[in-house]
């Protein structure tokens, strides 16, 4: 029982005795802080830098948001955008938004609490500046991390301090900050779900773990009549020091609000997480359970029926938070659904049941535990967890959108969608020297622990409850990425424990102690320090050299071309421009213009990724059929610009997705700028910064059905020209001046790129051409204006010919011609 005696003068309290003997504890996480803090303030003065940066004259007075983020950070814009707009339609909850899958919009599933707060961190915000609302909601999305994350810190840590001592807690804090994976969900202007995700896997795992796995101190074993809240001695045994019945119970309801919260939150990651967490229970009894029995211990299988239930109730509650009225009866199970809540509840009572089957093998004995009610309960939370992958099954893509051919053709083009060992090879394996190098080799290092520390039963069971999710999660995370940062949870958990039973190995054999000391120091620095020192150094040296990392430097380019966008239409309402682009431009273009777009790559947007697919792959083709079906979608979706980018490489992957089988087209009509008479060029020069390094090539048009063949050739000369492609430029300007005989302006601008190069003669015959189309009374002038011209190229030959031509026109300008 706790002790209840008041405090004596001469006897501290329990809250000073932890904090005199708390310093590992404050010592980490002022350690852990100072690291997060400082990196964070380098990539803001970073980002604010870059922001300032202009590639062009182009003004960008009329853009939305100016604000660049950081690479990954694509999802972070979309979450910015869907915040504003459901302020200002005064929504209380995501619904829809209109920034996509364009003129129609599209639902919204995301959950609407991150918005919340970022609605009321903007809030916040605009009574101490005065700034627009979006400016508001893009300042409280490049900071709301840094709070979130330092909180996370110094909770988790306290909590698993007060649970199992303050080297333990110490440790904690620095390890989630020295584990790039989590650290990245919380970097600047990354306002994406991921981080808060999670903080409610932290609680799943580790409420779940310092709940003991299920298991309790029995009435005898050491200890077991101590505060409970007063952290343990170093010498009280290793981790994990198994709590009394009331700290298991607290522990378990921490996992389950946790886990409830991150399944509202991100569902499918979560529910992973949910049941890795529960097959880790029962891994971990059988592995460790006789021995703990044998010393006293008791197995609580009714804390995971409580974890089960509350945590299916939390899931449930949300759901209707999110979801009642109008989306009561929907089946989408990309996000929090009742069957998951049902799944867990069944879950639970499952490992509840294993656990008591471990405990009673014959069932013998009257009540519940009999093999009778055993058999109904199993069968019944079978079948509870069974509905989720029978949905997916029959369902398919009308529950699960990643299921339908096409959406997951075009997927496997999405980075984080691909292998880990697929990266290596694109972007360098230095890159993922964290999950690459690092966390295998700790998740190593905890497996040689266990094998070594396996006739502790208190250190096996942790560490087989810890190994049991981070190894599948880690794999996951290796078979697609994406999954990297929610498996760092573990792999961080996971890294304590497995210092903590070294520690206590050392408190047991005190001649190793000082050689195992040693190297729980040297590991921790390698697993806790080695990538924050890396990024830390990085962010320094970019700042002194002053320079745009190759990540970021797509984000200026297209809010580049976003300012010629909103240029082009200044006196249309920036969300009546609705651009055909990449999926990845479409969300970053859309962002910085406040545009509305047809495809990216969100799971709700299948409808406007396969329209923006056809109309990409049809002028792609460039044949009449393909043109007029073009023509007719670009109607009916009304879109108004199109952008096309070299580096993109999404033609493929669309071709691929709507004919599946067939051999691409051999050229790329719209990359060779052969476009259909309806779309307007816009002059656009590639910032040289691009060209040179990537080969970046940009071409940009606004849709304009009044436009002429003639113009059309001419305006595509023209933007040629600006562009520096003189060649294409000449055979555009040529194509014009064959389309209208008449019209001098194709002949003049042949005539300037022919003496550009070095060609007067040519250049003279063209000019003149140009000049005897122009109206009489301009003649002169163009004869002197374009004597000037060809002076200063050294054709003077020409020059004085020129001019003789000017003073006939003078003289007289009809017969001049």
């Amino acid at each position: 029982m706790p002790d209840s005696s008041p405090a004596s003068p001469d006897r501290p309290s329990a809250a000073r005795r932890f904090f005199r003997q708390g310093w590992p504890w404050l010592a980490g996480l002022l350690l852990a802080t100072m690291l997060v803090t400082t990196h964070w303030l380098l990539v803001r003065h970073y980002l604010d830098r870059i922001t300032g940066l202009q590639l062009s004259p182009e003004p960008t007075e009329r853009l939305r948001l100016p604000g660049i983020v950081p690479s990954h950070a694509a999802d972070g814009m979309t979450w910015t955008d869907e915040i504003i707009e459901m302020a200002d339609h005064g929504d209380f909850r995501l619904r829809t938004t209109r920034l996509d899958n364009a003129p129609e919009g599209r639902p919204v599933y995301w959950n609407s609490g991150w918005a919340w707060l970022h609605i009321a961190w903007a809030r916040v915000y605009r009574s101490v500046a005065d700034v627009s609302w979006p400016v508001a909601v893009e300042k409280a999305a490049a900071w709301i991390n840094l709070p979130a994350l330092l909180l996370t810190l110094a909770g988790y840590s306290f909590w698993l301090a007060r649970r199992q001592g303050a080297v333990a807690g110490g440790l904690l804090a620095l390890s989630l900050a020295g584990a790039h994976s989590f650290y990245e969900a919380f970097y600047p202007s990354y306002n994406d779900h991921h981080g808060i995700t999670n903080i409610g896997l932290l609680a799943l795992i580790l409420g779940a773990l310092l709940g003991g796995g299920g298991w309790v101190r029995g009435q005898g074993e050491a200890g077991a009549g101590s505060n409970s809240k007063t952290p343990p001695a170093p010498s009280s045994g290793g981790f994990l020091r198994l709590p009394d019945d009331r700290a298991a119970r607290r522990a378990f309801l921490v996992s389950a609000l946790g886990g409830g919260v991150a399944l509202w939150i991100n569902a499918v990651a979560t529910v992973l997480a949910i049941g890795m967490t529960g097959f880790a229970g029962v891994l971990a009894a059988w592995a460790a359970g006789r021995d703990l029995r044998a010393r006293g211990a008791i197995c609580r299988p009714d804390l995971w029926r409580l974890w089960g239930r509350v945590g299916a109730a939390t899931g449930f509650l949300f759901f209707l938070l999110e979801q009642f009225p109008d989306r009561l009866f929907g089946w989408r199970l990309e996000v929090n659904h009742p069957v998951y809540a049902l799944a867990w509840l069944g879950g639970g009572e499952l490992v509840a049941l294993l656990l008591e089957w471990l405990e009673n093998p014959q069932g013998s004995g009257p009540g519940p535990t009999t093999k009778p009610w055993r058999r109904k309960r199993a069968f019944l939370a079978g079948a509870a967890v069974a509905v989720v992958p029978l949905l997916f099954i029959v369902g398919r893509e009308r529950v699960f959108m990643m299921f339908d051919p096409f959406m997951a053709t075009v997927h496997h083009h999405i980075l984080e969608l691909r292998s880990l060992p697929d990266q290596f090879g694109k972007t360098g394996f230095f890159k993922f020297v964290d999950q690459g190098l690092l966390r295998p080799a700790q998740l190593l290092l905890a497996v040689v622990t266990l094998r070594l520390a396996w006739r502790r039963p208190a250190a096996r069971l942790a560490l087989v409850f810890c190994l049991a999710i981070a190894l599948p999660m880690t794999l996951q995370g290796w078979w697609q990425t994406r999954w990297l940062q929610s498996a760092s949870v573990p792999q961080s958990i996971a890294a304590v424990v497995m210092l903590c039973v070294w520690i206590d190995a050392a408190a047991l054999t005190p001649r190793r102690r000082r050689a195992i000391l040693t190297a729980v120091a040297i590991v921790a620095a390698a697993l806790f320090l080695t990538m924050p020192a890396r990024i830390i150094s990085g962010a320094i040296r970019t700042e002194a050299e002053g320079t745009v990392l190759k990540g970021e430097a797509p984000f200026l380019l297209y809010r580049d071309i976003a300012a010629v966008l909103r240029n082009d239409r200044p006196d249309v309402p920036p969300e009546k421009i609705i651009v055909l682009t990449d999926p990845n431009a479409s969300v970053a273009i859309g962002y910085f213009g406040g545009f509305a777009t047809l495809g990216t790559f969100h799971w709700e947007n299948g409808d406007g990724l396969r329209a923006a697919a056809q109309l990409m792959t049809d002028l792609c083709v460039g044949d009449p059929e393909a043109l007029a079906r073009a023509e007719r979608l670009v109607r009916k979706r009304g879109v108004t610009h199109v952008a096309w980018i070299t580096t993109s490489g999404y033609t493929a992957g669309y071709w691929q997705a709507l004919y599946p089988g067939k051999p691409l087209p051999k050229r790329d009509e719209l990359g060779a700028g052969n476009t259909p008479v309806w779309l307007r060029p816009i002059p656009y020069a590639t910032p040289p910064v691009y060209y040179q390094a990537d080969k970046e090539l940009v071409r940009l048009y606004a849709v304009d059905f009044s436009q002429t063949e003639a113009e059309a050739r001419y305006r595509a000369g023209l933007a040629a020209a600006v562009a520096g492609r003189p060649g294409e430029a000449e055979r555009r300007f040529a194509q014009a001046r064959d389309a209208a005989p008449d019209s001098p302006q194709p002949w003049l601008r042949l005539a300037e790129l022919r003496l550009a190069a070095n060609d007067p003669a040519t250049a003279f015959m063209a000019m003149t051409e140009g000049i005897k189309r122009s109206p009489p009374s301009s003649r002169e002038q163009l004869y002197i204006d374009a004597s000037r011209l060809f002076q200063s190229r050294g054709a003077s030959l020409q020059a004085d010919l020129l001019l003789d031509l000017a003073m006939q026109a003078a003289a007289d300008p009809e017969k001049s011609r």
